[in-house]
């Protein structure tokens, strides 16, 4: 019942992106990109899921990777997080002039090229914390610990 669910639950996306009846999608994977195109195969739906995602539909790709499976099953990609992390990815679609938010057909296909994400002027990018840090509390104080009892050891708070 549950793996029924789950297949019944991709046929709909996969009908509905190939309907252009969503607006963006963003792949964080070569497997997701390889799992949508199979499951449009199954159905029938290919051509249209395609033709959606190179004229209508705005796609983003988590890395180059990702890039590379969509380019292969013939979908241009219009963004590129650098590196190839989501946050990167939020951070840059933030950043650029994505048209996310019009209508599919309403605008021209724009292409653009992949850029890494900054931050915006006048800000600093964020240091990355220490990787035993990670697993911490965000706030330290009485009676809090480190989450991962690995790093409580090293664990200033």
């Amino acid at each position: 019942p549950a793996e029924a669910a789950r297949r019944e639950a991709a046929e709909g996306v996969v009908r509905s992106i190939a309907a252009a009846g969503v607006q963006a999608i963003v792949v964080t994977s070569a497997v997701q990109a390889t799992n949508l195109f199979s499951v449009a195969r199954a159905l029938g739906v290919e051509d249209d899921l395609r033709r959606s995602l190179t004229e209508r539909i705005f796609t983003a790709a988590v890395g180059q990777v990702s890039k590379a499976a969509l380019e292969r099953e013939g979908v241009p990609v219009d963004f590129v997080s650098s590196p190839a992390r989501l946050g990167a990815l939020i951070r840059g679609l933030a950043a650029s002039s994505a048209p996310a938010t019009s209508s599919p057909g309403a605008r021209s296909r724009q292409r653009r090229s992949p850029r890494a994400a900054s931050p915006p002027s006048g800000r600093r990018p964020a240091k990355p914390r220490p990787r035993w840090r990670r697993g911490c509390a965000r706030r330290s104080g009485p009676g809090t610990r480190c989450r991962s009892s690995s790093t409580a050891s090293r664990c200033p708070a």
